[in-house]
């Protein structure tokens, strides 16, 4: 019979970054316990199963009352609550965060280290990372309170997509028999999505790259497209000949028209994606592209574009609203904008009499607008 070793140190960190970013060696036979705080009481070596561990080691029982373990990833994909001291919402809350900071150390290791010295262990880092993007739980931006925008990047999530490109390799995506030939990286092929994921994807040539978040009850009417980082929220349609780019953020109950644009960014990883925010209707030949923020409820009228270098004239307020340095243009709650123009008032431009391309926000959403969107209730 095979012996195992459980070699087991004790030692205290100051820095909570620091409980998190352990060093893993092959990421799978290593655990690690912290409190609330973040502050590491014990690492170890395994090279058991996850249950087995528990039995033989005590490890459940010698956690501390106000603490919990944090699993080897393949523990943690497997039965993650098992490795829980206690049962409940906010130990689980707790348990998501060090898993998700020990996730971004890794990805940040694999971002830095050069292709041809990728690993089996790095490999498998990867594939959770996408099962983290599928699920919904990695985002290249999210919702943050504390911030002026409401949003936070994501950087790591960025490098880690790039990563993907990085490791892997172009190969024949074809479906067997298919006459149509597909070429593409061997880490991004197209999403796997089953009834149980209450999805409707209409027959007709849409397609979902992996490591995209759809929610319940997102509907994509072909053809359409959404990139690999992309997260789309419950109850969002995606209309026919739709974009949807990398690491854009589209939130509950929106309308993605047809045709409708929204802009990929993905460099440079520091960047804030484009975020269409709750219950927003995008009209048909849309265009938002840098990094644009739409706030909630917001309607954008057929035909209008979006840029960082794209002044919106605020007619109800009497402002012109900017993209200012690093911050991004921003389209307040409830705005509703439409196409308009504005003239030229200098050199050969008003000599003949040109105009240039202006978003104008005529109204802010009424009863009367949320009775013209009703619609979209039964298309979904």
């Amino acid at each position: 019979m095979r012996k195992h070793s459980n070699k087991k140190t004790t030692k205290k960190a100051a820095d909570p970054q620091r409980s998190v970013g352990l060093d893993l060696g092959d990421r799978n036979s290593h655990y690690a316990i912290v409190d609330q705080a973040g502050e590491l009481i014990q690492e170890g070596e395994c090279r058991n199963t996850p249950n087995r561990r528990a039995r033989r080691t005590g490890l459940m029982r010698a956690v501390p009352k106000d603490s919990f373990a944090i699993a080897p990833p393949k523990a943690r994909m497997s039965a993650p609550r098992k490795w829980l001291a206690k049962v409940g919402q906010a130990r689980t809350n707790a348990f998501e965060r060090h898993w998700s900071l020990m996730l971004a150390n890794l990805i940040d290791e694999l971002f830095d280290k050069a292709p041809e010295n990728f690993d089996g262990p790095d490999i498998e880092t990867f594939r959770q990372f996408k099962a983290a993007l599928n699920a919904g739980e990695a985002r290249a931006a999210e919702p943050d309170p504390s911030s002026s925008l409401g949003w936070k990047v994501n950087a790591w999530v960025k490098r880690g997509i790039l990563v993907g490109f990085r490791m892997g390799h172009t190969v024949d995506m074809a479906e067997d028999g298919s006459r149509l030939a597909f070429f593409d990286k061997s880490t991004y092929p197209p999403k796997t999505v089953t009834l149980q994921d209450s999805v409707r994807i209409v027959p007709g040539g849409s397609s979902v790259r992996d490591g995209v978040y759809l929610g319940k009850s997102v509907t994509c009417m072909p053809p359409m497209y959404i990139n690999v980082g992309a997260y789309v929220g419950d109850g969002t349609m995606v209309d026919s000949h739709a974009l949807v780019g990398s690491c854009a953020q589209i939130g509950k109950s929106c309308h993605l028209s047809a045709a409708a644009q929204i802009g990929g960014v993905l460099e440079p990883v520091g960047a804030l994606p484009v975020v269409i925010e709750d219950d927003v209707l995008v009209g048909g030949n849309c265009g938002v592209y840098e990094g644009t923020i739409v706030k909630k409820r917001a309607v954008l009228g057929a035909g209008v574009v979006l840029t960082r270098s794209t002044p919106v004239y605020d007619l109800v307020n009497g402002t012109v609203l900017k993209a200012d340095g690093d911050e991004p243009l921003v389209i307040p709650e409830g705005a509703v904008v439409v196409p308009g123009s504005r003239p030229v008032q200098k050199g050969k431009g008003q000599e003949w009499g040109l105009s240039l391309y202006a978003p104008v926000i005529v109204k802010y959403r009424d009863d009367k607008t949320d009775a013209s969107v009703q619609l979209e209730e039964f298309l979904r």
